[in-house]
């Protein structure tokens, strides 16, 4: 509970200060939605296992730099992970992130690249509907993945889909998330 704590007060001390100094225009908004994600060895999936389907959640915020360039911070809540589709297991990682990106806009149409702090605040695995111990593949406290997306302004609503590479191992088996 300590180490949530300590690591919630960083990425919101990050996420403030990042934009102390604003003299352009800033964007203020909240992020949610979709998150199908799966954990790679070696760029393969485990044997016999799909894509978690969950959500996530957050806030952003958004600083113009100049007419069609923006860089962007934020705040979420994910999961990541795996399910078993020939038995009833599933494995989750729960993670607090720090995105930090650019977004070129044209118009509606926008692409953003960048990469994000990802602290993970717990880990959980179910074997038929009861809890087991991840200790034997237990993660790591810290991902940073890679991440571009494309999306499009509608009104005030934006859709957006992003793909995120992770970069860092999991693990000892050389594990590695990758989301949508």
């Amino acid at each position: 509970m300590k180490k949530f704590i300590i690591i919630t007060l960083v990425l919101l001390s990050t996420f403030q200060l990042s934009f102390a100094q604003n003299e352009k225009p800033q964007k203020i908004g909240i992020r949610a939605g979709y998150n199908s994600s799966i954990i790679l060895v070696d760029g393969h999936q485990f044997a016999s296992t799909v894509a978690l389907n969950s959500f996530y959640l957050g806030v952003f915020k958004e600083k113009k730099l100049v007419p069609m360039l923006r860089f962007g911070t934020g705040l979420e809540y994910f999961q990541n992970g795996y399910e078993s589709n020939i038995v009833d297991l599933q494995r989750r990682l729960h993670y607090i992130s720090a995105p930090l990106y650019l977004k070129v806009k044209l118009g509606p149409v926008y692409a953003t690249g960048g990469t994000a702090l990802n602290f993970k605040v717990s880990e959980n695995a179910k074997y038929q509907d009861e809890s087991m111990d991840p200790l034997a593949e237990k993660s790591n406290w810290f991902d940073m993945p890679l991440q571009a997306g494309l999306g499009i302004n509608i009104l005030m609503v934006a859709i957006e889909a992003r793909y995120n590479w992770g970069m860092l191992e999991l693990n000892d088996i050389g594990a590695k998330n990758q989301y949508v």
